[in-house]
């Protein structure tokens, strides 16, 4: 993945599922998983990022934008829970700063109760617990964006490498980050973007009763285009990474 996109290049990457012969057909199933979700929890969104690690390792390997047939759903499901589990790993720091701040705020507050005849105690509580879960946030926040902009070289390593401990050799894998770190910083970019305008067009069906009702069919395609396309960016970026590391 080159670090400049120009318009053509762009064009091709938003559009290149559509040219698929049975893109219709990959569509509607992926959206009815992406719907399905709603209702069953975990197993939907497992063989969803699955589908996105198949995306990933066909650019990675063979350089090829394509769009997969959704089958060998074992393999989707294997590859799709590694996925999921990394995410929920790198995670946890970020639950346990804010549940530390939760928490202090909390028994800064029972603690205030407890010292209610007590004024000066009473009053401090409170501030310091506030602080605490400002704190919380703002660390929580910090470590939210580095890991945002990890994750999708976590994510491709393991694909790459067929590994789930291959998202924690952090060596291997920064080698890679720090060698195309434009990138990918320019894919978070171009993804954010892309990101946002579908957010908008979220935005504008919510202006007619219409728009509404066809909006639970419309989300899921959108969500499965947005992991398309986030399989495909990154991809780019990792495979680009890969081969200047070995220069």
């Amino acid at each position: 993945m080159s670090q400049s996109f120009s318009t053509e290049d762009l064009s091709h990457l938003f559009t290149y599922p559509f040219k698929d012969p049975d893109w219709v057909k990959k569509f509607i199933i992926g959206g009815l998983i992406t719907l399905a979700a709603y209702i069953i929890p975990l197993v939907p969104f497992v063989l969803i990022y699955g589908y996105m690690a198949k995306i990933m390792r066909a650019v990675i390997e063979q350089g090829e934008l394509t769009l997969p047939e959704w089958d060998d759903w074992g393999g989707l499901f294997t590859d799709g829970i590694k996925l999921f589990g990394i995410m929920f790993v790198v995670m946890l720091p970020i639950m346990v700063v804010m549940m530390t701040g939760f928490g202090l705020f909390f028994l800064s507050a029972g603690m205030a109760g407890a010292a209610a005849d007590t004024t000066d105690a009473a009053a401090i509580f409170p501030a310091v617990g506030m602080m605490a879960m400002f704190c919380g946030f703002g660390v929580a926040m910090l470590l939210g964006l580095l890991i945002s902009l990890v994750m999708p070289v976590m994510w491709a390593h393991v694909v790459a490498t067929g590994q789930f401990g291959a998202a924690f050799r952090v060596a291997e894998w920064w080698a890679i980050f720090r060698a195309n770190i434009g990138g990918f910083l320019l894919a978070y970019v171009v993804f954010l973007a892309l990101s946002m305008a579908l957010g908008f067009l979220f935005t504008l069906l919510y202006f007619t009763i219409i728009l509404i009702c066809i909006m639970p069919l419309v989300m899921p395609v959108v969500m499965l285009y947005q992991m398309i396309m986030q399989g495909a960016l990154f991809g780019q970026a990792y495979r680009e990474g890969a081969r200047l590391a070995q220069v």
